[in-house]
């Protein structure tokens, strides 16, 4: 579980787990078959997460994205995407 507010980045041994580029109240619950992601940002974000391996889905408000719509760095195992301003409920299923 990862909890943090008013950040724009939460790094672990050297390694980005959080980014956003915008400041961000989250909270993550990382499970072995899906990420839940809540969050609440004051203006549109381009939000990146560690997720450790490529999603099979990506959801925002129960809402599935298209695979245009996120990408994944299979060096840096972050998952990357956009969302509105707002109070938002992210799922990352494996």
């Amino acid at each position: 579980m990862l909890g943090a507010q008013g950040v724009r980045s939460v790094r672990s041994v050297n390694r980005n787990i959080f980014a956003s580029n915008v400041l961000a109240n989250v909270a993550v619950r990382f499970r072995a078959d899906q990420i839940h992601f809540s969050c609440q940002v004051n203006a549109d974000a381009k939000i990146t997460l560690f997720t450790g391996k490529a999603p099979d889905r990506v959801l925002v408000d129960e809402l599935q994205l298209k695979q245009n719509a996120f990408s994944f760095d299979e060096r840096t195992k972050l998952l990357s995407l956009r969302i509105p301003a707002g109070r938002h409920e992210v799922k990352i299923l494996f």
